[in-house]
């Protein structure tokens, strides 16, 4: 009997000690039970990579995007691993998720500076269709993000990202493509390699700027011209890169040493010069225009017949039945010069004239790089005071 009884206690111990063991735990998107292994996730896989360069450390945070751009309820948390990696797993949510990253830190690719703090967040806005998502999350992202402003709809979070891709990173997908460590790419696609080095461009951007991560992601949201779909200023991203691929002390292992091969970002090889007529005074008409148009290194005319350059030309807006007497092209002194731009019964204030020219893709060129001289006249023959042409260049 005594034997029985010291069974009965033996066993009522082991199963209360195994059921203690046993507990803690449950659903979750982050965390480890009491007893050790990683929490049991469900729901539909999201991945990616946090880059600038690659980050270690950060915190991943995914919300349900309201279509005003602000943040929603919390989907999932997570943390990126020294490669920059992260996954997670969201339940039961189809929309636009904005996916966000915090802290951490990166190599600086300009400089070879270790454990650098991510002094700003990173994020990407993708919609989820209940398939499994992966996502990078880099300053292109954010880009995009800042581009789509309060309207965080399905269409504009497609458009944005799309033109971001296009502008950037030569049409290879910001949000899709994953990007890579410059000085360790491994075996990466040539696409992971072109993503890494358009970031490692961002932060040559900040060293020459002398600016911070968030005054060059400014500066680069603000070139992307959402109308013309085209940058303002292609040299804004085309310079830093060229320099970085050219500095001997970083540490470029990708085997890309320049712009177009592959086309790292878009090649600009066209350029429209809009000139506009403002500040006319009063009941005032202009009847002609004499104008020189001073192009950069690397642009020019694109229709000349030898120094003829008026095929390149055509009078529009209030102008547009006006005419150009002569229009010469002087290649040494890069000087577009137009005499006689009239209109019989004259034209107000609005774009008069546009310009095309050609693009080298290998140029450096902002928009900054096109100046204009001007002399106006009225229907009196008298000049204009205070009036003024001021330009407008797309680049394609």
């Amino acid at each position: 009997m005594k034997q029985q009884k010291l069974l009965f206690y033996l066993f009522m111990f082991l199963t209360l000690a195994l059921g203690g063991c046993g507990g803690g735990g449950g659903g979750g998107t982050t965390g480890t039970p009491s007893g050790g292994g990683p929490v049991q996730q469900t729901g539909i896989d999201i991945n990616g990579v946090v880059s600038k360069g690659p980050l270690k450390g950060a915190t991943v945070t995914i919300y349900a995007a309201n279509p005003d751009g602000t943040k929603g309820s919390q989907l999932a948390t997570t943390t990126t691993l020294s490669d920059g990696s992260y996954a997670t797993k969201i339940n039961g949510y189809t929309g636009v998720v904005l996916i966000e990253a915090t802290g951490g830190a990166y190599t600086d690719e300009a400089t070879n500076t270790p454990n650098v703090t991510l002094a700003i967040p990173l994020r990407t806005a993708v919609s989820a269709t209940g398939s499994a998502l992966s996502a990078a999350v880099t300053p292109l992202t954010e880009i995009a993000v800042q581009k789509m402003g309060a309207t965080m709809t399905s269409a504009n979070v497609q458009a944005m990202n799309t033109l971001v891709s296009s502008l950037y990173l030569g049409g290879k997908n910001i949000v899709t493509t994953q990007p890579v460590d410059v000085s360790n790419p491994g075996s990466a696609t040539d696409d992971q390699k072109s993503y890494a080095l358009i970031l490692a461009a961002v932060s040559e951007k900040i060293q020459a700027s002398g600016g911070t991560l968030a005054t060059v992601l400014t500066t680069l949201t603000n070139a992307v011209d959402t109308t013309n779909q085209t940058l303002t200023d292609p040299a804004v991203i085309t310079a830093p890169l060229s320099q970085f691929l050219a500095s001997p002390g970083v540490s470029n292992n990708t085997g890309i040493t320049t712009v177009t091969s592959p086309s790292l970002v878009k090649i600009v090889t066209q350029a429209t010069v809009k000139l506009t007529i403002s500040s006319l005074p009063t009941a005032t008409l202009a009847a002609g225009v004499d104008l020189v148009l001073t192009l950069p290194a690397g642009v020019a005319p694109r229709s000349l017949t030898g120094t003829d350059a008026s095929a390149s030309a055509v009078m529009v807006g209030t102008a547009a039945n006006g005419s150009i007497s002569g229009a010469s092209y002087n290649a040494a002194t890069r000087e577009l010069k137009f005499l006689g731009i009239t209109a019989q019964n004259g034209f107000g204030a609005g774009e008069f004239l546009d310009i095309s020219c050609t693009v080298d893709p290998n140029a450096q060129v902002s928009a900054s790089d096109f100046l204009v001289t001007y002399s106006l006249i009225d229907t009196n023959g008298v000049t204009i005071p205070g009036a003024q042409v001021t330009k407008l260049v797309i680049f394609k």
